[in-house]
């Protein structure tokens, strides 16, 4: 017999009996931990919130505390700026990973793999998957990818997918570090009452709008739809290994659970034994698997920006209408006066200067337009976006070797964020080789672009071929971004106009070249070898 439960969001169809239902004490275990990760985390979900409207500019009821105010209120860019350049350095450096063997016997596999992994993140769109968590990650601290087997994909046969988890509807145990330490993880997804019913046919699904979701989701539509809740749970089998099992309930109900399924009872769901999920963290915090976005460090300094902006141009605008002062008995028509389409205007008796008088708005100091620039250059500071960080510099340079040398100094920050992602990605493609290893059981082929362009196949399909090896994982940026390969170019230029490469010269070259941190330095050094006549 076989069923298809739901992982996730995908649905796996399994061959099983059928299983028993999880009893009403266990479910209500789950549901009541649920209620306590849920208030711990409420105040976080609160600043996802608040986060993504600084982020789209619709930030001032935080700074005056209300949305009644309806007068123009400026709203700078310059959180937004930082985030888009930070972004796109992350996306300059996109990762690719190389396998390698820890025993010379698995060699060939590490190869293999360095080969296909590769090929199975593409085919699941790993790039754009890779920009969503980068944006969730500078925007509100952290960004979480979850990576499932997808018994649909490939026309039934099954597939890897990754995909990015909202913070909002992902849950893990209060003060820890790691989700991996947590007693359970809950993912909550919305599904129509229709399609529930046909994948859970003993699901109590009330009928109409189940108000309680408005608690989760806001003032999204919920006619006809229902809450499932995702339980992942962590536990130990017979053999004393640590597996991950699935209870997916609605309402108060546990409508599956591979804790009393005969198939996965002792198994669980993947054989790795993690929970599937992996948190990518900007800035840690102690004592949260979750971390403090660029917003959280650069939103007070943007909304001092924001009301001294708001100052300066409100005193513009007042400065630059022209107002004047009129007698009520001065003989002169206001209105008309105001006209500028009137070229005459009557008086009823002479006018002089005490009749009308015009009025000027005095200019704010200058003190206040120098604190508005010094918190531009604080915010600046503060969240890594200085000026050389995006191809400006500082009067008077102009060498190409100063100007790189500004820009990486200054790219720190993007650099240990960078390092940060790539240690995410490991675990990431980690999981990938980990499902592989149990889920490619038929015969697969990929296609494999050389360095060269020339066109390769590679073939996998035993589970057995990479289950018993142990793999290390090393990751790279995928292209150098322009300054890098800039940078690289000068240099080998610079050693070619030196006379580096000259025969008589090989030698103190390669001296050179060894005591260098440069890519392909070895190519180099072998030409210089068949240069000299050397193997």
């Amino acid at each position: 017999m076989e069923k298809t439960i739901n992982i996730a969001g995908h649905e796996i169809t399994v061959k099983k009996q059928s299983a028993p239902p999880l009893s009403k004490e266990e479910t209500a275990v789950m549901l009541e931990a649920f209620k306590a990760y849920r208030g711990a985390k409420d105040k976080a979900d609160r600043n996802v919130i608040e986060n993504e409207n600084w982020f789209k500019g619709n930030h001032w009821q935080y700074i005056v505390g209300s949305t009644q105010d309806a007068s123009y209120r400026p709203a700078g860019s310059y959180l937004l700026n930082g985030i888009w350049n930070r972004h796109a350095d992350a996306m300059d450096n996109y990762p690719q990973p190389l396998i390698l063997e820890r025993e010379s016997g698995d060699r060939e596999r590490a190869q293999s793999l360095s080969k296909i992994v590769p090929m199975v993140l593409q085919k699941n769109g790993f790039k754009e998957t890779y920009s969503d968590v980068w944006w969730y990650k500078l925007k509100q601290g952290s960004g979480v990818y979850g990576v499932f087997w997808d018994n649909s994909l490939e026309n039934g046969l099954g597939d890897i997918s990754i995909k990015k988890i909202d913070l909002l509807r992902f849950y893990s145990q209060p003060y820890i570090d790691d989700i991996q330490d947590s007693k359970y993880i809950f993912v909550l997804s919305l599904c129509d009452s229709s399609e529930a019913l046909r994948r859970y046919p003993n699901a109590d699904i009330k009928s109409g709008e189940d108000i309680s979701l408005k608690s989760y989701f806001g003032t999204e539509d919920l006619r006809g739809r229902v809450l499932i809740i995702d339980c992942y749970e962590k536990a130990v089998n017979q053999n004393g290994k640590t597996v991950v099992h699935l209870t997916k309930i609605i309402g108060e109900k546990a409508v599956y659970s591979s804790k009393t399924d005969p198939v996965l009872c002792d198994s669980g769901l993947y054989n790795h034994g993690l929970y599937p999920f992996v948190v990518d963290t900007l800035i840690p915090v102690e004592g949260s698997p979750f971390g403090m976005g660029m917003i959280d460090v650069g939103k007070n300094a943007q909304a001092q920006i924001d009301k001294l902006e708001y100052l300066i141009e409100r005193n513009a605008l007042i400065s630059s209408r022209p107002r004047f002062l009129v007698k009520r008995d001065g003989g002169i028509d206001p209105e008309k006066l105001s006209d500028l389409s009137v070229d005459f205007i009557e008086c009823d008796r002479s006018v002089d200067d005490s009749s009308v008088r015009p009025i000027q708005a005095q200019s704010l100091p200058q003190s206040v337009l120098t604190c508005r620039d010094n918190k531009i250059s604080e915010l600046k500071e503060v969240i890594g976006n200085r000026d050389f960080s995006q191809g400006d510099t500082a009067k008077g340079v102009t060498a190409y070797a100063a100007i790189s040398a500004l820009q990486q100094a200054g790219s720190k920050l993007t650099r240990d964020a960078i390092d940060s992602s790539y240690r995410a990605y490991s675990q990431v493609v980690y999981m990938v080789i980990e499902l592989i290893s149990q889920f490619y059981t038929e015969k697969r082929s990929f296609r494999i672009t050389g360095e060269d362009g020339s066109v390769g196949y590679i073939t996998a399909g035993c589970a057995d071929e990479f289950s018993a090896a142990v793999f290390d994982i090393e990751v790279s940026a995928y292209k150098k971004n322009v300054f890098d390969s800039i940078t690289h170019n000068e240099l080998i230029m610079e050693l070619f106009k030196s006379g580096a490469f000259n025969k008589e010269n090989c030698e103190g070259a390669k001296a050179a070249l060894n005591a260098m941190v440069l890519d392909n330095k070895q190519a180099v050094i072998r030409l210089l070898n068949e240069l000299k006549g050397e193997n």
